[in-house]
């Protein structure tokens, strides 16, 4: 397994190495430059692609370059999956904007299609010519987000969940998006993954206090003063947080 981090988010990338050179690329992003790197990477390793995995359908995990553009989308297939809305919201991002800023040369990637099949087995594992994957399908932070967990090897590709950088993000179109984060996380505490590769931050061996912080925030909530955490540093994510402590409270 193979991971780039971006400056954007530090967005993570996560290259699966399959069989005879064959591999997987997870939520590979962020700028164009950025995606070219990684393909240039992936080939100058000898690997090669067998498709692009999206954990879920946010701009920032769907994204694309022409050197991808013939590979099949593999993830959980969501109805309404709207193209221009995604651009949208890419091209309207302060954070990639301020990136871009210092990167005359580069540009925002390009998005892609949505996945097209999930290529579950029935026992739950990947259908792919690699090692052993389960792919794990729940409703936090969006409907449809899906994790790889690798057994063999213990790691847990994770999405956008058991960030040491951001604090969960619920879904606000959800109906109930505390519990769907609750769910989520304890189907993840089953797996006894021994490593993480988060959406955005730092890959790590941390997972249960990952777990345990999450699970604190989530119970923070609706609590008037919550104990602090470390991840609330960003002023977009203060923002985000002031969000969810509101639209929790229209939940109750």
């Amino acid at each position: 397994m193979l991971v780039a981090t971006s400056e954007v988010y530090r967005t993570t990338s996560t290259v699966l190495v399959g069989d005879d050179g064959a591999c997987l690329l997870v939520d590979p992003g962020v700028t164009a430059q950025e995606v070219e790197g990684l393909v240039a990477a992936v080939a100058a390793r000898g690997l090669r692609p067998l498709a692009v995995w999206s954990t879920h359908a946010h701009w920032d995990h769907r994204l694309d370059s022409p050197a991808l553009s013939h590979l099949p989308r593999w993830g959980a297939v969501e109805r309404g999956d709207d193209l221009r809305a995604l651009t949208m919201q890419r091209d309207a991002d302060d954070e990639l904007a301020r990136v871009l800023a210092h990167r005359p040369d580069d540009d925002p990637a390009p998005i892609g299609p949505g996945p097209s099949v999930l290529p579950r087995r029935p026992d739950g594992l990947l259908d792919w010519p690699g090692p052993a994957v389960r792919v794990l399908v729940h409703r936090a932070h969006a409907s449809g987000h899906t994790a790889l967990f690798l057994p063999g090897c213990g790691a847990l590709v994770a999405g956008d969940m058991l960030s040491d950088d951001e604090v969960p993000l619920l879904d606000p179109a959800a109906t109930d998006p505390v519990t769907d984060h609750r769910v989520a996380l304890d189907a993840f505490a089953a797996l006894g993954a021994r490593l993480v590769v988060p959406g955005h931050g730092t890959v790590g061996h941390d997972v249960p206090a990952r777990i345990a912080a999450d699970r604190r925030y989530l119970d923070g909530l609706t609590d008037p003063a919550p104990a602090p955490d470390v991840r609330l540093r960003a002023p977009w994510l203060v923002a985000a947080d002031a969000e969810q402590r509101a639209l929790v409270a229209r939940h109750r």
